[in-house]
């Protein structure tokens, strides 16, 4: 996919490797749910004052059950201690959720979906920036679906595309910035997506540059 027209574009400098975290490190889950697709879990970490939030963890299987997610979800849970879980109640996710919640007593809500187009820019921006990190190669699924996602001519996702990781992220990411008030975002107009795209393609420029060491 040319690098303009990525939805998430991702570039090296989103590339880390794995860090240590300090103790008031805070983390935030989220979790996209299938049957005949796949069920994904995505952690991110915020450490309190940086200017980064860096995804930490990333988990990806097709034909969960769920008491395998349970089980998933009880292994991050031992590991991470998050702050807030939440996971896709959309379609079986509302099973699923209701059902990890019963018999596996998870705390996990319901992820906010509401205007999801405005909530990708504001992850695209966050990558163009530098602003979202992703670890790798712990993380690598999630970075190979962002460098293959696509939106069309009017700025959405394309369908029928490999975004499990990539939403599981995105739920998360709404989480860990819920002082964003996504309803205030403006309405990007023709020239800022132009400008979105342009900026995206120079950075992917830079970054084979820097690589070439041109």
């Amino acid at each position: 996919v040319d690098a303009s027209a990525l939805l998430y574009p991702i570039s090296a400098r989103n590339r880390i490797p794995a860090q240590k975290y300090p103790i008031d490190t805070e983390y935030y889950v989220g979790a996209d749910f299938g049957v005949a697709s796949a069920s994904a879990i995505t952690v991110i970490a915020m450490v309190p004052g940086s200017n980064h939030l860096d995804v930490v963890y990333t988990w990806k299987q097709v034909g969960c059950t769920v008491d395998d997610l349970g089980a998933q979800f009880k292994k991050v849970i031992a590991k991470y201690d998050p702050v807030s879980i939440v996971g896709d109640a959309g379609g079986l996710g509302k099973v699923f959720i209701h059902e990890l919640v019963r018999n596996h007593g998870l705390p996990i809500r319901n992820a906010e979906k509401s205007d999801k187009l405005t909530a990708q820019r504001l992850v695209a921006d966050d990558l163009i920036s530098g602003y979202l990190r992703i670890t790798v190669p712990d993380c690598e699924d999630l970075a190979k679906e962002y460098a293959t996602l696509a939106r069309g001519e009017d700025g959405k996702e394309e369908k029928k595309q490999d975004n499990h990781l990539a939403d599981a992220t995105l739920y998360a990411y709404r989480s860990a910035r819920v002082a964003i008030p996504l309803s205030k975002a403006p309405v990007e107009s023709e020239e800022e997506s132009m400008l979105r795209s342009l900026m995206a393609q120079m950075v992917y420029e830079q970054d084979e540059r820097d690589n070439l060491g041109i």
